[in-house]
């Protein structure tokens, strides 16, 4: 909460609309209005996610001692893993103009930041994960870059000697039809475009599943995303040696 509250603090004075009209329950009450319009029950969406993924974070009771946040953004459960007592090594990557404006908002010593971006840090992520049994967090991230770098991202790490354990987040295809990302409306497409961020892919659970076991990772938690058109998905390595053909 507190860094949600700094960052829109931040936003406002950067002069962002939206950090504006969040800090009021006016402004919150039109945001929610908007959202109504474009992406109905993006919100709960998010919350119930973030939820899900709260309850797969490793703890003391798991082999995994470091945690590997991909594209963090202003997220805070990493934070609040640490602040909760546990003794797991948190890393936060991302873009460095967005680690720079994060560093000015919180500091934790027990938290390292790296400016890391694939695919050309691709290496630096492996080696990353080599170091020590990990855990990789993606949040809605995959969808922006092209397949082939996912894939290439997935054999990489799968060839690792010991690979680490995947938790992601993917666009289901339109076929479902449902709400939300199902729907893909076309405004939420255009103002993608002109932020130089179009959805690139979208997958079905089935074949992202097919794609994890031919680099020899088996799924062991799905969630849903409750119908709104973006799943998650828990992998581990499996056993025995692993083929890494993709399959997508």
């Amino acid at each position: 909460m507190a860094l949600a509250t700094r960052a829109l603090a931040l936003g406002a004075a950067r002069g962002s609309a939206v950090a504006v009209l969040a800090r009021f329950w006016l402004g919150r009450l039109l945001l929610e209005g908007i959202e109504l319009l474009a992406l109905p029950g993006l919100a709960l969406h998010h919350c119930a996610r973030k939820a899900w993924l709260w309850r797969r974070l490793p703890d003391g009771a798991t082999t995994e001692r470091q945690l590997l946040w991909l594209g963090v953004g202003f997220d805070g459960l990493g934070r609040a893993l640490v602040a909760s007592g546990s003794d797991v090594r948190v890393i936060e990557t991302d873009h460095p103009d967005t680690l720079r404006q994060r560093r000015a908002l919180v500091a934790d010593d027990r938290i390292e930041m790296k400016a890391l971006q694939l695919p050309g840090d691709l290496q630096a992520l492996a080696s990353i994960c080599a170091a020590r049994p990990t855990t990789i967090i993606c949040e809605g991230m995959l969808m922006y870059l092209p397949k082939q770098t996912v894939v290439r991202a997935l054999r990489t790490l799968a060839a690792l000697p010991e690979p680490p354990r995947l938790i992601f987040t993917v666009l289901d295809t339109l076929q479902p039809g449902g709400r939300g990302f199902h729907r893909s409306a076309p405004t939420v497409r255009r103002w993608l475009e002109r932020q130089g961020e179009p959805f690139r892919w979208r997958c079905s659970p089935t074949r992202v599943q097919c794609c994890l076991a031919a680099a020899g990772y088996e799924v062991t938690e799905l969630w849903d995303g409750e119908g709104f058109g973006e799943y998650a998905i828990e992998a581990t390595p499996s056993v025995p040696q692993r083929n890494t053909r993709s399959r997508w």
